[in-house]
């Protein structure tokens, strides 16, 4: 499985927050990282959707963890940002597959992405970060 661009900002933008340990706006972020600032905002926008961060309106407004990294897991920041996506398209709707109930690999598939929305779920940003 490929962890998305839009992921790997979302990782890399979190960790620039949290080692901030202050407010900070998309557009400091993105700066300090050399990411693109409007993809940064929508995914800030996206995580406080999802609690990760809490988004402060006004002057001296930005973005701060909302969650302690150690609590936050890869799984939560792709369901936050890219949703669920699914190894095979059968998995999320069976009958998008005319050959469901001869195929061979749907079984092992749906093996395969419980055990990679598993493994998403036990690695945290903090575990990442330090190479654990």
């Amino acid at each position: 499985m490929e962890i998305s661009k839009e992921l790997e900002y979302t990782i890399i933008g979190l960790i620039d927050l949290a080692e901030r340990d202050q407010r900070s706006t998309a557009g400091e972020i993105a700066r300090n990282m050399q990411m693109p600032e409007e993809q940064i905002k929508k995914i800030f926008q996206k995580l406080s959707k999802a609690e990760i961060v809490r988004s402060i309106k006004g002057a001296g407004g930005g973005y701060e963890l909302g969650i302690p990294l150690e609590n936050i897991t890869l799984g939560d920041l792709k369901r936050a940002v890219t949703g669920e996506h699914f190894v095979v398209r059968c998995l999320e709707d069976e009958s998008s597959c005319s050959r469901i109930d001869i195929c061979r690999i749907h079984d092992g598939m749906g093996k395969f992405q419980l055990m990679w929305i598993n493994f998403l779920d036990s690695v945290s940003i903090k575990e990442l970060v330090s190479g654990v």
